[in-house]
């Protein structure tokens, strides 16, 4: 498996401020899981950072009118490139942070979790979440359709996953659901009720550091996150925060 790393720089991002902690916590949290080589850290502009050096790919677009698109487009260009090889990847944003090993298996083409219990809607709590996601050289097709749905409708990828699988009820088949516990996000989600679905130990924490909204259980991002990190990646914060 590889961890699959990308971060576009784009017309509206703070890099020095704002990402590059982010991407140093990343790195040094990855290799406590994962050896330097199967970390893929994949970028627009030269970049390394602690023996972790980023693939330069220039001549890709950036989507500016949905942003998180870009991965998609990112990904696309990663299978033209033949990066992608027969093994399995898993993206994840910059702020979706490991916390224990990965004991995860791909049956399918593509396996991603939903949203959990969210405070929107109800409607929001089985949509698909991008935030941390598991696939396959088998899936590009998926990743295409995708992509095609964002730019002819103009949403992002959430909703374009979504509208393609109700469309084509055989990529049902190929997609797998997984539990929240690969991709347990904070924002605008009922803390509790989601931990209630959750395999423990949680896999993967999903929150903005920066965020200092209160979250439903009144803590903030980092109070929360604080209490279910291992001491080793509270560590990582602190030295790069």
């Amino acid at each position: 498996m590889k961890n699959l790393l990308i971060h576009l720089n784009g017309p509206d991002y703070e890099w020095q401020q704002e990402v590059e902690p982010l991407l140093k916590i990343q790195i040094d949290n990855g290799l406590r899981f994962w050896k330097r080589e199967d970390i893929l850290l994949v970028t627009n502009f030269e970049y390394e950072y602690n023996g972790v050096k980023a693939l330069v790919i220039e001549d890709w677009n950036y989507c500016e009118f949905k942003p998180t698109v870009s991965k998609v487009l990112a990904i696309l260009r990663l299978f033209e490139l033949d990066i992608i090889k027969d093994e399995t990847y898993w993206f994840h944003d910059l702020d979706a942070f490991q916390l224990q090993p990965l004991d995860f298996t791909l049956t399918k083409d593509m396996a991603l979790t939903d949203y959990g219990i969210t405070t929107i809607r109800p409607s929001y709590n089985k949509r698909w979440s991008t935030g941390s996601w598991f696939f396959r050289r088998e899936s590009i097709d998926i990743f295409q359709m995708i992509l095609e749905r964002s730019l002819k409708d103009g949403i992002n990828e959430e909703a374009s996953l979504g509208r393609i699988i109700k469309n084509d009820s055989s990529l049902r088949n190929r997609i797998e659901k997984i539990n929240i516990s690969y991709n347990f996000a904070t924002r605008k989600r009922d803390i509790e009720k989601t931990l209630e679905i959750a395999i423990r130990p949680l896999k993967v924490l999903h929150f903005h550091p920066s965020d200092t909204r209160k979250l439903s259980n009144g803590m903030t991002n980092m109070e929360y996150a604080m209490s279910v990190m291992p001491e080793e990646l509270q560590d990582i914060f602190k030295k790069n925060l």
